[in-house]
Formats: C-alpha cells, sequence, structure tokens
C-alpha cells in the first residue's frame, strides 16, 4: 500500500486557496443550485436550494429489499439533481468506525457518486466528525437541537439533519467565494474574520479542501 504523503502547513494553505480559486470561478459564472446528500439505506437526507429558494430537506426511502435496494435509492437521488438542476455536491463520508452495514453503506455512496459524475456535478466528501465539528456537537443525537438552535430549522431525523448541515457547508462554501473574490490577495489567517466565521467552521473548511473538490 503506497505511504500515505504528510503534508506541510504551507502545503495546506496552498491547497485550500487553490480550490477557493476555482471556487470563486464557478460560483462567479452565474447561479448554482447545490445540495447535502447524507446516503443511508434506511433513510437518506437530501436537502438543497434551487434557484436561490429557501432550502427544503426531504426523506428518501424505498420499500424494495435486497440488492436492487441500492439502485432504489440511488435512481431516487439521481431523479433529485435532474429536479431541482443541482450542480455542486456535498455527501457525507465513511463512518469507518461502524460495526454495521459498513460494506452496503460504501456500496450506495460508490453509485451516488457515479450519479453526480453522470451529471457532471462536483462534490465534496465530508466525513463524519467534520460533520459533528462544523455544527459544533460530540455527538450526533445533538445534531437537531442545535440546528433549531443556531438555523431556527425543526427537522424530524438526524438522517435529514446530517444532510442540511451538509448543505450548510456548502452554503458556507459559496459565501466565501462572494466576499474573498481573490482567495491569494487576503491574509490567509484573516479569512474567518472576513467570512465571519467561527474557529471550528473554518477548520472545518479547510479539512474538506484539503481533501479536494471531485470535479467534473
Amino acid at each position: 500500500m503506497a505511504k500515505k504523503i504528510k503534508l506541510t502547513a504551507q502545503q495546506k494553505r496552498d491547497k485550500v486557496l487553490e480550490e477557493l480559486e476555482r471556487l470563486v470561478m464557478f460560483f462567479g459564472s452565474g447561479f448554482k443550485s447545490y445540495c447535502g446528500i447524507d446516503q443511508s439505506l434506511t433513510r437518506t437526507g437530501f436537502t438543497c436550494s434551487s434557484q436561490g429558494k429557501k432550502p427544503t430537506t426531504t426523506c428518501i426511502r424505498t420499500e424494495v429489499k435486497g440488492e436492487k435496494k441500492y439502485i432504489s435509492i440511488s435512481k431516487m437521488v439521481y431523479g433529485k439533481l435532474k429536479k431541482h438542476d443541482i450542480r455542486f455536491a456535498i455527501i457525507e463520508g465513511y463512518a469507518f468506525g461502524a460495526k454495521w452495514g459498513r460494506e452496503e453503506a460504501g456500496e450506495l455512496a460508490g453509485l451516488i457518486k457515479y450519479f453526480l459524475n453522470k451529471q457532471d456535478i462536483p462534490y465534496l466528501v465530508v466525513a463524519p466528525p467534520s460533520l459533528k465539528k462544523f455544527i459544533n456537537v460530540e455527538t450526533k443525537e445533538n445534531i437537531l437541537k442545535e440546528i433549531y438552535k443556531k438555523w431556527k430549522v425543526d427537522l424530524p431525523d438526524n438522517d435529514q439533519a446530517d444532510s442540511f448541515v451538509l448543505f450548510k457547508i456548502a452554503d458556507t462554501l459559496k459565501n466565501i467565494t462572494l466576499k474573498i473574490r481573490d482567495p491569494h490577495a487576503v491574509v490567509y489567517k484573516e479569512i474567518p474574520k472576513i467570512c465571519g466565521l467561527t474557529k471550528k467552521e473554518f477548520e472545518v473548511i479547510q479539512t474538506v479542501l484539503i481533501r479536494g473538490v471531485v470535479w467534473k
């Protein structure tokens, strides 16, 4: 197995700025609808904002059993991507510490990534710990309460809540590109202050951008 290369602090900053520069060009070329997807075989959460409207959150479920369940859910996600003309997405990464259903979740995530690529939709993957860090909670059980406290949005379950937080990360990225038109022209450590981000929010933004957008 190839050894993972550890980036220096400067290399990490360069990667963040490089991705921000591409995102500035991407969002600056016209309004883009974007979404957050929390894929699950039981309840897949999907939050999106279409044509600048208030974000909507839904739950995708299917009665299909067995192997075809993956196909059914991913096709329903694909339908929403087309319906809302989604041009950018953030999906939740794998829960590597999970004891059950890791392989099944991986198959579903792979199909959703396939449909994102099929639609030429660039996407980011956010690991579960980063999702919790962005909303400033220790466990997912507290996400619903924190979402209501922070954004006054009342959601019925954790899957929809996760997709909402993922959507908010996408929303934050878009807002950063509106406030910083030339990422290389600003003092790096001043970005959180310029964009109104907390320390933890900016740490998450850095983490996901260092991982990198999967561009079409």
